[in-house]
């Protein structure tokens, strides 16, 4: 056996295949005496949150970012993680704020995109729903716009007929029916997927039949000469 953890929207090689999905996966391999062995990987995908923020300030000024902790006064785009515990490699949660300063006067455009679910913090306020939203800072008579991008994640389908068993995103299913796996939203496959199986498994059929034959007997193609099964 052999166990393995990777961080969200990573791959994992093992015996020259790709794994992207937290699962138990098992190869049969031969050694050189021609003897089987099973091989299984246990796999972890270690999932990952990720949540956005924005900020306005008048230029001059600066800005404390409660999550962190830090200040900052240059407008810019900061990012802040956390981890998992026992695990230094693979954050749990990944905070990303954008700054923006205005100058006196000034009324600046602001966009920002987010996936089905996510939320946008803009200057205090929580937002889940696309739309224009208005801040206005009085002390340099300053507007900053978000306007606010929410995206659905992609949709797929496919249809299987398979016989007694069919593995998918490594579930093994013995029964028909409708299955979905989903894909959280991360860094590399952005708002990630949620795939549809449509499986039909079929059942294998299985017979006996006794026979009694004299010296030999033929079957599927094949002459027996001696008693057994």
């Amino acid at each position: 056996e052999e166990r393995a953890t990777v961080c969200h929207g990573e791959t994992y090689i093992w015996n020259g295949k790709t794994y992207s999905v937290s699962g138990d996966y098992s190869l049969t391999l031969r050694d050189v005496n021609g003897c089987d062995s099973i091989v299984t990987l246990h796999l972890t995908i270690d999932a990952t949150r990720y949540e956005y923020y924005g900020a306005s300030i008048c230029e001059g000024d600066s800005y404390t970012w409660n999550v962190s902790g830090a200040t900052y006064t240059t407008a810019g785009t900061y990012e802040y993680k956390e981890y998992h515990s026992g695990n230094a490699t693979c954050p749990s949660v990944v905070h990303t704020l954008t700054l923006t300063t205005l100058a006196n006067g000034e009324n600046k455009e602001v966009y920002a995109s987010i996936c089905e679910g996510q939320s946008y913090e803009w200057n205090g306020q929580k937002l889940t729903t696309a739309g224009d939203y208005t801040y206005n800072l009085p002390s340099c008579n300053a507007t900053a716009t978000l306007h606010l991008t929410v995206n659905k994640p992609t949709t797929s389908s496919e249809t299987v007929v398979a016989c007694d068993s069919y593995t998918w995103n490594g579930t093994t299913y013995t029964q028909s029916g409708t299955y979905t796996f989903t894909t959280a939203a991360s860094s590399t496959t952005g708002c990630g997927s949620i795939d549809t199986l449509y499986l039909t498994i079929n059942k294998s059929v299985s017979k006996e039949e006794t026979i009694v034959a004299c010296d030999s007997y033929t079957w599927n193609g094949t002459t027996y000469t001696t008693s057994g099964d």
